[in-house]
C-alpha cells in the first residue's frame, strides 16, 4: 500500500496502524489500557469526562484482533478504518456496529464479545464500504426521509454481494436475492426496485444511521469524539481509491469495490473490460442453485475436511445480441458492433452460440451464430431498439447486449426476461438518453 510513513501524530487520520498512536493497534500495553479507560479506540480521542461506558478487555482485544484480521487479509481498507474512531456504546441493545455520516464507529460491546474475530472484521468492512461509497451524501440526492428504509436497504444491497464474493461473512446481512433483484447493481437502482416492490416494505429492517440519509449524529453519543472532517474523509477516500487501482493486479478485488475506485478517482476504465464483467455477472454460477459442479469447492469449504463436496450452481443462459441496423448506423458503427460481436463470441463465451436480432423499428431476424459471417443484417429505415429487447426477452437470455448509436427510444421498464441489459454504444453524447435499468457503455473509442 502507498500509505504515508508511521509518525505519531494521533489526530492524523493515516496514521499507520502499527504505529502508537490513538488507533489502538500497536503492542503497548499500557497505552493500550490508557486508551481502553477513555473508552475509545481510534482517532481523536477526548477526555474521560465526556466518556460515558469504555470497552471491556476482551472486547477492546478482539476489536484489534479483528483490525489486524483485516491489516493482514483486506489491506486497502485500512487507510479508511484506522482513521475512524471507535466508540462503545449500549444505547440500541439490538445494534452491533453502525457509523454515522462523519465516520464515527459506535460498537456494542456485547455484540463483539460474543462474535469472532473474522465476523467482527466482516462487519467493520461493510461498515467501511458505507463510508467509501458516501451512501450518507448520495441519499442526500436520492432518498425521501419518509422511505429513509428503503435507501439503508439499497446500500445494504449494494455492499454485501461484493463482500460475498469476497469470502465474507454476509449471512445475516441483506442480499439482492432476497428481495428477487440482480446482483452487482448501484443503491440508487436497488432503492427505486425497492420501492416498486412495495409488498416487501415489512421485510426490509431498519440498519441504523451507518447511510441513513438524514442520519441524527447524537443518536448515540452526542459528547463522543467529532468525527472525520470533510476534507479528511474526501482525502481517505481519494487515497484508498488510488491505492486500490494501483493494486489492482496484486488484489483479487470485488467488482463493485473496483468500479467504486473507478468512479472516486475519474479513471476511464477500457470498456472490454467492463462489458466482460457484466457478461460474467450475468453468466456467473451462483451457489446454492439446482445442480452440483466439481469445478470449483462450495464457499464454505473447510481445507481440512477430508471429503471431498461439490458446489451448487445452475447452468449458464444463453447472450442474446441486439444489432442496430437503422440507417441512422454508418460504416464505422457497424464495423465496432461487428468487432464486439466477435470479441463476445472469441472472450465472453468461448465456444457458445449466441442470438443476434437484427432490428431498425422491427426485427427482421433473429439468428444463433458462431461466427459473424453467420450474420444477416437486415434492415435500413428507422430505429425502435425496443421491438429487439422485448423479442430478445421473451426466450430470458442471461443477458441482452444492445449495439447501437443510441439513436431510439427505449422501453421505460424492463420486459419479462430481461434480467440483465447492456447499451453498448457507438455515439457516446447518447448516453444520456438510456433508462436507468440498462447498464450504458461508451464503446466509441479506446480509452
Amino acid at each position: 500500500m502507498s500509505d504515508p510513513a508511521p509518525h505519531n501524530n494521533p489526530r492524523d487520520p493515516v496514521a499507520a496502524p502499527g504505529a502508537d498512536t490513538s488507533t489502538g493497534t500497536g503492542c503497548d500495553t499500557a497505552a493500550s489500557e490508557a486508551r481502553n479507560n477513555r473508552g475509545g479506540v481510534g482517532a481523536g480521542a477526548v477526555p474521560a469526562r465526556r466518556r460515558r461506558r469504555r470497552f471491556s478487555s476482551e472486547a477492546l482485544t478482539k476489536l484489534q484482533a479483528a483490525r489486524l484480521w483485516i491489516l493482514l487479509n483486506r489491506p486497502y481498507y485500512c487507510r479508511a478504518l484506522f482513521a475512524c474512531p471507535l466508540i462503545p456504546t449500549d444505547a440500541a441493545p439490538t445494534m452491533s456496529i453502525a457509523m454515522d455520516r462523519r465516520w464515527r464507529i459506535f460498537v456494542n460491546p456485547h455484540y463483539v464479545e460474543s462474535n469472532t474475530v473474522e465476523k467482527v472484521a466482516a462487519v467493520l468492512i461493510h461498515e467501511i464500504n458505507h463510508a467509501l461509497r458516501a451512501h450518507a451524501e448520495r441519499g442526500e440526492q436520492t432518498a425521501a426521509p419518509h422511505l429513509m428504509a428503503y435507501w439503508k436497504a439499497a446500500c445494504d444491497l449494494e455492499i454485501n454481494d461484493d463482500l460475498q464474493d469476497d469470502d465474507l461473512d454476509v449471512d445475516d446481512g441483506l442480499l439482492p436475492e432476497r428481495f428477487d433483484l440482480e446482483p452487482y447493481q448501484t443503491a440508487e437502482r436497488y432503492y427505486q426496485q425497492l420501492i416498486d416492490k412495495t409488498a416487501a416494505l415489512g421485510e426490509i429492517p431498519d440498519c441504523g444511521p451507518v447511510c441513513g440519509a438524514h442520519p441524527n449524529p447524537d443518536q448515540f453519543d452526542p459528547d463522543s469524539e467529532e468525527g472525520l472532517s470533510d476534507l479528511q474523509r474526501w482525502m481517505i477516500r481519494q487515497g484508498t481509491a488510488k491505492t486500490l487501482l494501483e493494486h489492482d493486479d496484486d488484489w483479487d478485488l470485488p467488482e463493485g469495490l473496483r468500479d467504486w475506485a473507478q468512479q472516486a478517482t475519474g479513471a476511464k476504465a477500457d470498456w472490454r473490460q467492463i462489458l466482460a464483467r457484466a457478461l460474467r455477472r450475468s453468466l456467473h454460477l451462483h451457489t446454492g442453485a439446482s445442480d452440483y459442479t466439481w469445478q470449483r469447492p462450495p464457499r464454505r469449504y473447510d481445507p481440512d475436511d477430508p471429503i471431498l463436496r461439490p458446489a451448487l450452481t445452475a447452468p449458464t443462459g444463453e447472450i442474446a445480441v441486439v444489432l442496430d441496423t437503422s440507417g441512422s448506423m454508418d460504416q464505422d458503427d457497424h464495423a465496432q458492433a461487428f468487432g464486439e460481436i466477435d470479441a463476445i463470441l472469441h472472450k465472453a463465451v468461448p465456444g457458445q452460440a449466441i442470438r443476434v436480432l437484427s432490428v431498425d423499428d422491427t426485427v427482421h431476424s433473429n439468428q444463433r451464430v458462431n461466427h459473424t459471417r453467420e450474420i444477416t443484417p437486415l434492415g435500413g429505415r428507422g430505429t425502435d431498439m425496443a421491438a429487439g429487447i422485448e423479442t430478445a426477452a421473451e426466450r430470458a437470455p442471461a443477458a441482452i447486449v444492445v449495439i447501437t448509436d443510441g439513436y431510439t427510444p427505449w422501453p421505460p421498464a424492463p420486459p419479462p426476461g430481461a434480467r440483465c441489459v447492456i447499451a453498448a454504444l457507438t455515439q457516446n453524447d447518447m448516453r444520456h438518453r438510456v433508462p436507468g435499468w440498462i447498464q450504458a457503455i461508451d464503446i466509441s473509442q479506446d480509452p
